[in-house]
């Protein structure tokens, strides 16, 4: 993240550094429109498990667009294994479950919630605030980070509602309603 990137936003701010308001309205529209844990739906186009793994994959998603290369290589470098692989790799082959990030990136999937909360931590190696981690920790166990008592509710709201859903049910079953969380 860029020395401008980490100043405040002239928009509706929700009390995070520029780019970590957008990617905390992220997690809000997951929250506001995924299915319950482990429950299926489709997820931007692709049928998909809301589970820890596509959570934690979400947010490292929103994190490296725009520079997905360069991102998840420097991770990489700090997310190594005892064994000399990398929990975030160019190389599945190991992985008992690969979940693809990116053309030719993959997150081993197979790890506790307490790993990948720990693997997490390595999100200030991008720019991420130990603050916005610590919420990102909270969405990866599933839990709700729009009750965060430090974040302007209303601007979330007005923000989010304006927004189209992330996730999207089965074709016929129709769209979540984002007010009735």
């Amino acid at each position: 993240m860029t020395e401008e990137s980490n100043q405040k936003s002239t928009s509706p701010s929700i009390g995070f550094a520029k780019p970590e308001d957008q990617f905390y309205l992220s997690l809000i529209m997951w929250e506001r429109t995924a299915p319950p844990d482990k429950k299926m739906a489709i997820l931007k186009g692709h049928r998909q498990q809301n589970t820890q793994t596509a959570r934690m994959g979400f947010v490292l998603q929103i994190i490296a667009e725009g520079n997905a290369d360069a991102t998840f290589r420097k991770l990489s470098r700090f997310m190594q294994r005892a064994d000399g692989e990398s929990y975030i790799s160019q190389n599945r082959s190991w992985m008992k479950e690969p979940y693809k990030l990116a053309p030719c990136w993959y997150l081993e999937g197979c790890m506790s919630l307490h790993d990948k909360q720990e693997r997490l931590r390595n999100l200030t190696n991008v720019g991420c605030s130990e603050k916005f981690i610590s919420y990102v920790q909270d969405f990866v166990a599933g839990k709700s980070v729009s009750m965060h008592g430090d974040v302007d509710h209303q601007n979330v709201t007005k923000i989010g509602n304006a927004s189209s859903p992330l996730w999207t049910e089965p074709a016929g079953r129709g769209v979540p309603d984002l007010n009735a969380l």
